[in-house]
């Protein structure tokens, strides 16, 4: 009876394999990811590029002490180095009545608006104090009548719809429309609002008929009035420079309404990285992680800022990367990826044939080895690509839960607990932890194929080949202990808190050491067994 050919040589797998871990090892060092940005080339953009603070100090070099005086709230927020000397900048340009007044050097001119009274303030007065009272408003309405600028007149004579949150121009109480719309038709004879939010605003404008609702232009009202109730005139317009559309400056208005305190670093960022729109929809992210990316823009500078805000992929999260290619890929974000991708996919297929030559001839003969190191490509592609790549964290879809409390002398409750319900994912390290384990038990399956193998293809008689297979039972189990050794060390670990605790990494050992075992001796053990015992049997004479 023909027997199986013997298994192959361990040097050339071997040689296969180590060859593919190099290839996966220098891949993953790759700072490129096609579902994130990379920390590495967020860090590199900003090289060469002036820092928040210089850009600061460059916007109090112009006479623009409004916006340097936002940028040393947001550097100071992030913890860069010299906001100290970069305040006492501030405050000294703060003195002066144009930046107190305009927060800069003002290219309109208003007789009787001075600067305000009171206790010096860390910024300037915010512009819709240039509008309101009554004697500013009459000024402003004969300098805009008189103005020869078609939008700037289009949107004064925008004033008369039927308001649903504001109060109707000319009535008790409208004055805070009349001054929103002669704010944004200033905004817009001046030359301050980019071309596309000027033509978002002069669209709304045209829809908007005397007595009739006009919801998108009073919400473009709105917006502009929550701005400037917060913003100087000069960090006014330079933001509304590069507002791109209405939309945007809703989502901007948006964050600035839900959280006050996000202000310094949202018009931080969107200033550097003259992408307002970019930066809201990052913040609105959720869970911290847009937040931590304007942070990580803030500290890299402008450069920084200007690659956000090119990309709508978030950013990783203690990445890491091989020194000095942050640079190349932040310049080339994509090639980079798909370069890595690639030498990914090279390395599981190199991985697979030498797995598929390690296991080597088993008792089914030749078999299908095409069939054999396809399978086993998949299976290390899977190993090394998922966590490679490991989905983005996706926003909560449900509201928030919160418990208030009542305080025990009757004041006002305050938040003592709050939940958030997300949906469900997984984490790289997670990812990482299971392709550890999955891959301690790919190397534990492998050597229970070739010990199959071995004794199959032995010259000793059927009886002792089945002896010897019976006697390493144990090394067929070996898949249950490394499964139970590593879910009780990532258990231990966690405990310890050497790791994050995350049950479905620690027992995800476990599991794949039942499946390992189950397809050992379940598919080949048993069918080996079979195949001896029929070898063993008597032969019956014919």
């Amino acid at each position: 009876m023909s027997r199986p050919r013997p298994v192959s040589s361990p040097g050339r797998p071997a040689a296969w394999i180590a060859l593919a871990l190099l290839l996966a090892g220098f891949a993953w060092g790759i700072p490129a990811r096609l579902l994130w940005l990379h920390p590495s080339a967020l860090e590199a953009a900003g090289h060469g590029t002036p820092g928040t603070v210089a850009r600061a100090e460059a916007w109090l070099g112009e006479g623009k002490a409004g916006p340097a005086a936002w940028l040393a709230l947001a550097a100071a927020e992030a913890g860069l180095p010299g906001t100290n000397t970069l305040a006492a900048r501030v405050t000294a340009a703060m003195t002066r009545p144009d930046a107190r007044t305009w927060g800069g050097a003002p290219s309109v001119a208003l007789p009787g608006v001075g600067p305000p009274a009171g206790a010096q303030a860390p910024t300037a007065l915010p512009a819709a104090e240039l509008f309101l009272p009554e004697e500013a408003r009459r000024r402003w309405r004969q300098r805009v009548e008189a103005s020869r600028s078609p939008g700037a007149l289009a949107i004064w004579q925008a004033r008369a719809f039927a308001p649903r949150r504001f109060v109707a121009v000319g009535k008790p109480g409208g004055q805070a429309l009349e001054a929103t719309v002669l704010l944004l038709a200033t905004l817009q004879e001046q030359g301050l609002l980019s071309d596309g939010l000027g033509a978002s605003v002069q669209a709304l404008a045209a829809n908007a008929r005397p007595g009739q609702p006009a919801e998108g232009w009073e919400q473009a009202c709105l917006d502009v009035l929550v701005l400037s109730r917060r913003l100087d005139w000069t960090t006014l317009g330079a933001l509304l420079r590069e507002m791109p559309d209405a939309m945007a400056l809703r989502d901007w208005t948006s964050v600035v309404q839900r959280d006050a305190a996000a202000l310094p670093v949202l018009l931080a960022t969107s200033l550097l990285s003259g992408r307002p729109g970019s930066m809201a929809t990052r913040w609105m992210a959720g869970d911290g992680d847009g937040r931590k990316a304007l942070r990580k823009a803030l500290a890299g500078g402008e450069g920084s800022a200007r690659l956000l805000g090119r990309f709508k992929e978030p950013v990783l999260e203690g990445a890491w990367g091989w020194p000095g290619m942050g640079a190349w890929t932040a310049r080339e974000p994509a090639v980079a990826g798909w370069l890595r991708l690639g030498l990914l996919g090279a390395s599981a297929l190199i991985a697979g044939l030498g797995m598929a030559h390690a296991i080597g001839t088993s008792v089914e003969g030749a078999g299908f080895p095409a069939r054999r190191a396809m399978a086993l490509t998949w299976v290390a592609a899977a190993l090394l690509i998922v966590p490679a790549e490991p989905p983005p964290r996706r926003a909560s879809q449900r509201p928030r839960l919160e418990v208030k409390l009542a305080a025990p002398d009757g004041a006002a409750g305050t938040a003592r607990a709050a939940a958030k319900l997300e949906r469900w994912r997984m984490e790289p390290s997670t990812l990482g932890t299971i392709a550890i384990f999955g891959a301690l038990q790919a190397a534990v399956y492998v050597a229970c194929r070739r010990k199959i193998s071995e004794i199959v293809t032995m010259d000793e008689t059927a009886a002792t080949r089945l002896r010897l297979l019976e006697n390493e039972e144990n090394l067929f189990d070996a898949g249950l202990y490394v499964g139970i050794a590593g879910t009780a060390t990532a258990l231990v670990l966690q405990v310890l808190h050497f790791v994050e605790a995350n049950l479905l990494a620690a027992y995800s050992s476990n599991l794949m050491g039942i499946v390992t075992v189950a397809l050992v001796k379940i598919v080949h053990v048993r069918q080996a067994r079979r195949g001896l015992i029929m070898e063993a049997r008597p032969v019956t004479a014919a």
